[in-house]
């Protein structure tokens, strides 16, 4: 009942209230009428909860009245007298039972009329323009520690005001009945700004300023939540543009320094962090595309390198890692040489296969960071078998027979033809 503001207007809370808990208007403004603060136009949270405290038998854990009870309560308060103003000096008089004194002119049928001060000890007070028994105008109203200076139509803030909270928190901007709504600005307690056109109450697209002054604008939800399509520029001069979902980047494009357009990831987020499927573009030149983790390539990825050369292959950790395949791209454009094999951290590490692609010879066997290291061989174009042994560092070592090499199961998965 109380979705974005503080309070709501009278009719709207005792509609709503009667609809959802099956209760009779009549029984709530009669409540509000005889129980509740002078400007009966309007409800706030705090009263509502002040009252069931007070008639605690009558309501349940939820606060919707018993169904039982109904009839009781309503008894009550057709009872309660509802009292004339009683004048107790010169233009001062005081309403019973709410103990409201009011300093003006009223009316010959009790109502006040022009410029006057409505108050009740030190939890509300108004001073303004009165017409048929309502705030009209220009006004300043303080209740429950908020503060309102602005316009008034009907006793509801309708036009342009500021409204201050006890907690620091101030909107400032247009109001129509009693809400939220067009061109205004809310500072909250924590000061970040939110500022746009708001609609009832609500936000729904704007702009929100941080501490810092970087800002996000774009689509909203509850006020408080980019949700939708929206932009954040930050102040150390990255930018995300894309979309959201309860305050957290689900897809779009983070440029790092809005300086260097080539410095970007776009793809799929996870809790505000790169995660899912996306691409990393790269100052060098360099680009990926494939699966992210944490904000790390880290699955399966294709890197293309400033000079063309490319892996195919799995990540761990933004290193290659696992089976994978890189090429090495000659000077007219075509690729050349090819290693087909086992990585860690971005070497050629544990099994593979290496072709040239000039002289087609190719080496199939074991790698430690980048060099033939272990058991191989050396085949030739026209697929003889040229050298088997052991190598050390690239270098042969020694000759040792075919049937001792000691590949690993299902090594014929990493042998891969030119132009493959």
């Amino acid at each position: 009942m109380f979705p974005f503001a503080h309070e709501v207007p009278v009719q709207e809370f005792c509609c709503c209230y009667g609809s959802l808990c099956n209760v009779p208007e009549e029984l709530i403004q009669q409540i509000i009428q005889k129980n509740l603060l002078p400007n009966t136009q309007v409800i706030d949270a705090f009263e509502f909860l002040l009252f069931v405290d007070q008639y605690i038998f009558f309501f349940d854990e939820n606060g919707k009245i018993k169904e039982n009870q109904i009839q009781n309560l309503s008894k009550i308060f057709s009872d309660k007298k509802h009292f004339g103003p009683l004048k107790i000096a010169k233009n001062t008089y005081i309403f019973y039972p709410s103990g409201v004194i009011f300093q003006g002119t009223l009316d010959s049928k009790g109502f006040k009329q022009g410029l006057g001060k409505l108050s009740k000890e030190d939890i509300y007070i108004f001073e303004g323009e009165f017409q048929d028994d309502l705030a009209i105008n220009k006004g300043k109203e303080t209740k429950n520690n908020c503060e309102y200076i602005g316009d008034f139509k009907n006793g509801l803030y309708h036009g342009f005001g500021v409204l201050k909270f006890p907690n620091g928190r101030v909107y400032k901007g247009k109001f129509y009945e009693h809400q939220y709504n067009g061109l205004g600005e809310l500072l909250n307690e924590d000061g970040i700004l939110y500022v746009g056109d708001w609609s009832f109450g609500n936000l729904k697209e704007g702009k929100i300023i941080y501490q810092d002054n970087s800002y996000y604008q774009g689509e909203l939800k509850n006020i408080y939540f980019r949700n939708g399509e929206g932009t954040v520029q930050y102040l150390n001069g990255s930018k995300f543009e894309g979309f959201w979902v309860n305050d957290m980047q689900i897809n779009g494009t983070f440029f790092y320094d809005m300086k260097i357009l080539e410095y970007f990831y776009k793809g799929d987020f996870i809790n505000g962090v790169p995660q899912g499927n996306g691409v990393f573009q790269y100052p060098s030149g360099g680009n990926y595309e494939g699966e992210v983790k944490n904000g790390q390539r880290e699955g399966f990825g294709i890197y293309v390198y400033a000079n063309k050369n490319k892996y195919i292959g799995h990540w761990v950790g933004n290193n290659q890692e696992g089976d994978g395949k890189f090429y090495f791209l000659e000077k007219d454009a075509n690729y050349g040489d090819v290693y087909s094999g086992q990585f860690s951290k971005g070497k050629f590490q544990g099994f593979g296969q290496y072709i040239y692609g000039k002289s087609g010879k190719q080496y199939i066997g074991y790698w430690q960071k980048d060099k033939w290291h272990g058991n191989g061989k050396i085949i030739g174009k026209d697929g003889n078998i040229l050298k088997i042994g052991f190598w050390q560092k690239d270098k042969f070592f020694k000759q040792i027979n075919e049937k001792n090499l000691g590949f690993p199961e299902g090594w014929e998965k990493y042998i891969v033809k030119l132009n493959q």
